[in-house]
Protein backbone atom coordinates (compact mmCIF):
# COMPACT_ATOMS: atom_id res chain seq x y z
CA UNK A 1 0.00 0.00 0.00
CA UNK A 2 1.36 3.59 -1.03
CA UNK A 3 0.42 6.62 0.86
CA UNK A 4 0.98 10.03 1.06
CA UNK A 5 1.79 11.96 3.91
CA UNK A 6 -1.76 14.17 4.30
CA UNK A 7 0.43 17.63 3.75
CA UNK A 8 -2.56 19.48 3.25
CA UNK A 9 -2.84 19.41 7.12
CA UNK A 10 -1.11 21.97 9.21
CA UNK A 11 1.85 21.29 11.51
CA UNK A 12 -0.20 21.67 14.41
CA UNK A 13 -2.94 19.10 13.41
CA UNK A 14 -0.43 16.75 11.60
CA UNK A 15 1.27 16.35 14.86
CA UNK A 16 -1.40 16.46 17.37
CA UNK A 17 -3.95 14.11 15.82
CA UNK A 18 -2.25 11.98 13.08
CA UNK A 19 1.01 10.92 14.90
CA UNK A 20 -0.51 8.02 16.86
CA UNK A 21 -2.53 6.81 14.03
CA UNK A 22 0.25 6.68 11.26
CA UNK A 23 2.85 4.97 13.71
CA UNK A 24 0.21 2.39 14.32
CA UNK A 25 -1.04 2.30 10.74
CA UNK A 26 2.58 1.24 10.31
CA UNK A 27 3.10 -1.30 13.61
CA UNK A 28 -0.14 -3.19 11.67
CA UNK A 29 1.30 -2.98 8.05
CA UNK A 30 5.11 -3.81 8.47
CA UNK A 31 5.13 -6.76 6.48
CA UNK A 32 3.59 -7.98 2.92
CA UNK A 33 2.84 -11.82 3.81
CA UNK A 34 0.75 -10.35 7.00
CA UNK A 35 -1.46 -7.31 6.33
CA UNK A 36 0.60 -6.10 3.75
CA UNK A 37 2.94 -3.32 3.82
CA UNK A 38 2.74 0.53 4.31
CA UNK A 39 5.02 3.16 2.62
CA UNK A 40 4.44 6.20 2.70
CA UNK A 41 5.32 9.42 0.09
CA UNK A 42 7.02 12.37 1.39
CA UNK A 43 5.24 14.32 0.51
CA UNK A 44 2.69 13.07 -1.84
CA UNK A 45 3.52 10.08 -4.66
CA UNK A 46 4.61 12.87 -6.86
CA UNK A 47 7.94 12.83 -4.80
CA UNK A 48 9.46 10.15 -7.80
CA UNK A 49 9.73 13.25 -9.96
CA UNK A 50 10.90 15.66 -7.70
CA UNK A 51 14.62 17.14 -8.38
CA UNK A 52 15.87 15.95 -5.50
CA UNK A 53 19.40 16.55 -5.93
CA UNK A 54 18.93 20.79 -5.77
CA UNK A 55 16.28 20.70 -3.39
CA UNK A 56 15.91 18.05 -0.84
CA UNK A 57 12.56 19.30 1.12
CA UNK A 58 9.60 20.98 0.55
CA UNK A 59 7.35 22.96 3.28
CA UNK A 60 4.44 21.94 4.97
CA UNK A 61 2.56 25.16 3.68
CA UNK A 62 3.04 23.66 0.11
CA UNK A 63 0.30 21.40 0.50
CA UNK A 64 -2.18 21.02 -2.13
CA UNK A 65 -0.07 22.67 -4.67
CA UNK A 66 3.06 20.41 -4.42
CA UNK A 67 1.76 18.36 -7.46
CA UNK A 68 1.56 21.89 -9.20
CA UNK A 69 4.99 22.58 -8.33
CA UNK A 70 6.56 19.46 -8.59
CA UNK A 71 5.17 19.24 -12.19
CA UNK A 72 6.91 22.91 -13.52
CA UNK A 73 10.08 21.89 -11.90
CA UNK A 74 10.61 18.12 -12.48
CA UNK A 75 12.82 16.31 -15.15
CA UNK A 76 10.08 16.14 -18.51
CA UNK A 77 11.02 12.29 -18.83
CA UNK A 78 9.98 11.42 -15.61
CA UNK A 79 6.69 12.54 -16.58
CA UNK A 80 6.54 9.41 -18.92
CA UNK A 81 7.85 6.52 -17.11
CA UNK A 82 7.18 4.04 -19.63
CA UNK A 83 9.74 5.70 -21.65
CA UNK A 84 12.90 5.36 -19.20
CA UNK A 85 15.26 3.16 -20.82
CA UNK A 86 16.53 0.51 -18.27
CA UNK A 87 19.69 2.56 -18.21
CA UNK A 88 18.10 5.75 -17.34
CA UNK A 89 15.96 3.43 -14.53
CA UNK A 90 18.94 2.86 -12.95
CA UNK A 91 20.08 5.95 -13.08
CA UNK A 92 16.74 7.51 -10.90
CA UNK A 93 16.78 4.47 -8.51
CA UNK A 94 20.88 5.69 -7.53
CA UNK A 95 19.66 9.11 -7.16
CA UNK A 96 16.79 8.16 -4.97
CA UNK A 97 19.07 5.47 -2.90
CA UNK A 98 21.91 7.41 -2.37
CA UNK A 99 19.38 10.48 -1.49
CA UNK A 100 17.15 7.96 1.34
CA UNK A 101 20.69 7.06 2.84
CA UNK A 102 21.86 10.54 3.38
CA UNK A 103 18.56 11.16 5.15
CA UNK A 104 18.47 8.33 7.21
CA UNK A 105 22.46 7.58 7.97
CA UNK A 106 24.04 10.84 6.89
CA UNK A 107 26.24 9.43 3.66
CA UNK A 108 25.54 10.18 0.41
CA UNK A 109 26.93 6.84 -1.10
CA UNK A 110 25.21 3.45 -1.42
CA UNK A 111 25.55 1.28 1.83
CA UNK A 112 27.42 -1.98 1.00
CA UNK A 113 24.32 -4.04 1.51
CA UNK A 114 20.90 -3.38 1.97
CA UNK A 115 19.35 -4.03 5.56
CA UNK A 116 15.56 -3.96 5.83
CA UNK A 117 15.37 -2.83 9.36
CA UNK A 118 17.75 0.02 8.09
CA UNK A 119 15.47 1.28 6.62
CA UNK A 120 12.07 0.53 7.87
CA UNK A 121 8.82 3.07 6.84
CA UNK A 122 8.34 3.29 11.07
CA UNK A 123 12.21 4.53 11.22
CA UNK A 124 11.53 7.05 8.05
CA UNK A 125 8.54 8.26 9.39
CA UNK A 126 9.91 9.13 13.15
CA UNK A 127 13.17 10.64 11.60
CA UNK A 128 10.90 13.04 9.49
CA UNK A 129 9.21 14.14 12.62
CA UNK A 130 12.11 14.68 14.41
CA UNK A 131 14.37 16.27 12.09
CA UNK A 132 12.26 17.96 10.10
CA UNK A 133 8.41 18.45 10.42
CA UNK A 134 7.85 19.41 14.23
CA UNK A 135 11.72 21.84 13.89
CA UNK A 136 10.88 23.40 10.57
CA UNK A 137 7.77 22.50 9.38
CA UNK A 138 9.47 21.00 6.21
CA UNK A 139 9.64 17.65 4.61
CA UNK A 140 12.78 15.74 3.30
CA UNK A 141 11.48 14.64 -0.16
CA UNK A 142 10.95 10.41 -0.09
CA UNK A 143 9.78 8.39 -2.80
CA UNK A 144 8.95 5.07 -1.42
CA UNK A 145 9.16 3.25 -4.40
CA UNK A 146 12.89 2.71 -4.23
CA UNK A 147 12.64 1.48 -0.67
CA UNK A 148 9.71 -1.22 -2.48
CA UNK A 149 11.86 -2.28 -5.33
CA UNK A 150 14.46 -2.94 -2.57
CA UNK A 151 12.34 -4.79 0.06
CA UNK A 152 11.79 -6.96 -3.33
CA UNK A 153 14.89 -7.36 -5.22
CA UNK A 154 17.11 -6.51 -2.05
CA UNK A 155 20.68 -6.99 -2.43
CA UNK A 156 20.96 -8.23 -5.99
CA UNK A 157 19.00 -4.46 -6.87
CA UNK A 158 22.16 -2.81 -4.96
CA UNK A 159 24.87 -4.39 -6.66
CA UNK A 160 23.23 -3.63 -9.87
CA UNK A 161 23.40 0.17 -8.82
CA UNK A 162 26.94 -0.35 -7.80
CA UNK A 163 27.57 -1.44 -10.88
CA UNK A 164 26.27 1.84 -12.62
CA UNK A 165 28.48 4.10 -10.73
Amino acid sequence: MFFDLDNHATQKNLISSDVDSILEMLRLFDNETDNGKLYISYPMFEAYKHPIQTQRTSHLSTGGSYKTTVAGICDKKLEQLNKLSIKQWNEYLLIHFRHINKFLHDSDSLPEQYLVEDFTQSFIYQKQLKDYIEPNETIYVVSPFVLFLLDYLGNNLLTKLKLEI
